[in-house]
């Protein structure tokens, strides 16, 4: 069945549009033409795909301001955009509409994210001021480190991603009694 297409904005209700709504799925895209033959002019329509349909690129980033500051989480999007502009990686080319997408996701809330303790030590302290992690050390640069429960349980042929340098790799536990050495 093919999803809702949503290109204005009339075609939303804001009023009753949640986050939830909006979340992202994936990126969709259309190429479109008009005219024939030499006068034929192409454009791509790049999308959105969320629960509620197929919504045009800039208006759901548009939307999803709205609905970041109806929320109050303003302050949370700001420290995303922060988050992925300090990343060097270039695969992540549009940071900006990756902070929405991921803050649509709620990623910061998931335990098995990579950048959990991190992100939320640094943004959100009080998130996991009282929270135990599970004391590491991967085979790939020799460093301890702390990952989440959820990591561990979740860890691809026993390899997870190193908290210091972001290569994936096999792993052991510090012990209790280790990590004060360390």
């Amino acid at each position: 069945m093919p999803s809702k297409t949503i290109d204005n904005v009339s075609q939303l209700n804001l009023n009753e549009l949640t986050l939830d709504d909006f979340r992202f799925k994936y990126s969709t895209g259309q190429d479109t033409s008009a005219e024939k033959g030499r006068d034929k002019k192409h454009s791509y329509r790049h999308g959105v795909q969320t629960p509620i349909g197929d919504v045009e690129a800039r208006l759901w980033c548009k939307v999803m301001e709205i609905l970041i500051e109806r929320a109050g989480e303003q302050e949370l999007q700001t420290h995303l955009r922060e988050w992925y502009k300090d990343q060097q990686d270039p695969m992540i080319p549009y940071k900006y509409s990756l902070a929405l997408e991921v803050h649509s996701m709620r990623i910061f809330d998931n335990e098995e994210w990579v950048d959990y303790i991190p992100f939320n030590r640094k943004c959100r302290p009080e998130l996991v001021k009282d929270k135990k992690f599970i004391r590491i050390i991967n085979q790939c640069c020799g460093k301890p480190g702390e990952v989440t429960q959820a990591q561990i349980d979740k860890a691809s042929k026993g390899c997870v991603c190193c908290p210091h340098c972001g290569y994936w790799s096999e792993f052991t536990l510090v012990s209790e009694d280790k990590c004060d050495e360390l």
